[in-house]
């Protein structure tokens, strides 16, 4: 787990995320360490992006954290859908794979609140990200 110690300077009222990921470990351990830095936060977890994709339809997110490469529906197909269904919510996007990173950069524009991760990364960017992209201020203590 991540060894510094957050203090989150206001509260969140309950966010809802919904978080797709193609590797079931990598979803695991994600949804791990959101879930032990806000412990009041719901956390949807889709290893399935056809899945994933229709929880976005039904119902808007707080946070959309998603992989970029993925079977069935890749993170820049479900990016592309988003902008034409005008999605308010924030996204972090993340992928290992360089093209896919070139690729969700060109909707940095089309989102008010987007982000991206280069895997690998480390416990606390992610937490870093989750908490900017939920508006949390957090103080951080080592």
């Amino acid at each position: 787990m991540v060894a510094d110690t957050l203090a989150l300077t206001r509260n969140v009222p309950s966010p809802r995320i919904v978080l797709i990921h193609a590797e079931q470990d990598l979803l695991d351990l994600m949804a791990q360490v959101i879930k032990h830095y806000f412990s009041e936060t719901t956390i949807l977890t889709f290893e399935n992006s056809d899945a994933g994709w229709q929880e976005l339809v039904r119902c808007d997110p707080d946070l959309l954290i998603t992989d970029m490469v993925m079977p069935r529906i890749m993170g820049t197909e479900i990016l592309r859908r988003l902008v034409e269904r005008k999605a308010a919510y924030p996204v972090l996007a993340m992928s290992g794979y360089f093209p896919a990173e070139i690729a969700a950069r060109e909707y940095t524009e089309k989102f008010s609140n987007f982000a991206f991760l280069v895997a690998p990364f480390r416990p606390q960017q992610l937490v870093h990200e989750v908490s900017r992209l939920l508006g949390v201020r957090l103080r951080i203590r080592k």
